[in-house]
């Protein structure tokens, strides 16, 4: 039985099933995983071409149309959050290797905040020291690597986005 309290559950929920069914229509069957939303917000918000694949590029940046991946923070979160680079496998550093950039958002929910850009050529010799071929994200080989908002700025993250 439902109280009058619910009536915003059942207002989000009609809400995400509108959205899935939209995105359906629209050929995306996963606008939910691994927060593929955030990744369309992003690529929509820097005018980029949307990828909506569960493996492969996040998007295709605009001008260059070269492959690019998305990561981010969100406000949210228990701790600062940080931008997570997991199963650093060969296969997929060489994904990694051929985008031109990567694009870091903080976000609070699903609003967001800012964008910053870094060249990969900056972070890679860093992934590189981390990507063991293990799909293991636990124990000494673990095949991840983070960095923190701070850590993208110091080295060299370029603000590209901000709210208004």
């Amino acid at each position: 039985m439902e109280n009058k309290n619910d009536d915003w559950k059942v207002k989000v929920i009609e809400l995400i099933v509108e959205a899935d069914r939209i995105a359906n229509e629209n050929g995306v069957r996963h606008l939910f995983y691994n927060e593929q939303f955030m990744e369309l917000i992003t690529a929509q918000k820097l005018g980029h071409l949307w990828e909506p694949h569960t493996q492969g590029p996040d998007g295709l940046e605009s001008e260059t149309k070269k492959p690019t991946e998305y990561k981010h923070i969100n406000l949210r979160s228990k701790n600062k959050g940080s931008f997570q680079f997991h199963w650093l496998s060969n296969k997929k550093m060489q994904k990694i290797k051929e985008t031109e950039n990567i694009f870091c958002g903080v976000r609070d929910g699903a609003t967001l905040l800012e964008v910053y850009k870094i060249p990969t050529k900056k972070l890679l010799p860093l992934l590189e020291e981390k990507a063991t071929g293990s799909k293991k994200i636990n124990g000494k080989n673990k095949g991840h690597k983070s960095f923190s908002l701070e850590q993208i700025i110091d080295l060299g993250g370029e603000l590209v986005y901000k709210l208004k």
